[in-house]
């Protein structure tokens, strides 16, 4: 078995940060006004995130750090 490149290394620590940020805001939601800028135009808009979007996020974030976990390992077999 070969060793992980640098990029494949720095792949997966992101995924694993991704992941635990997923499941800390799956495990203890918050309630947040999230400021956006508004690129067209100058100006910006803010989105209040409930709990249940919060959590949304969470589980969002944690499927997309496995789907970067599992392009590592997947990208190694070929």
């Amino acid at each position: 078995m070969r060793h992980l490149s640098g990029i494949e290394s720095g792949f997966l620590f992101l995924a694993v940060v991704f992941i635990i940020a997923g499941a800390v805001m799956l495990l203890n939601p918050t309630e947040a006004d999230v400021i956006h800028q508004v690129y067209r135009r100058s100006g910006y808009y803010v989105e209040h995130v409930s709990k249940e979007r919060a959590r949304a996020y969470g589980v969002l974030a944690i499927l997309f750090g496995g789907g970067m976990v599992w392009m590592v390992f997947a990208g190694r077999r070929r």
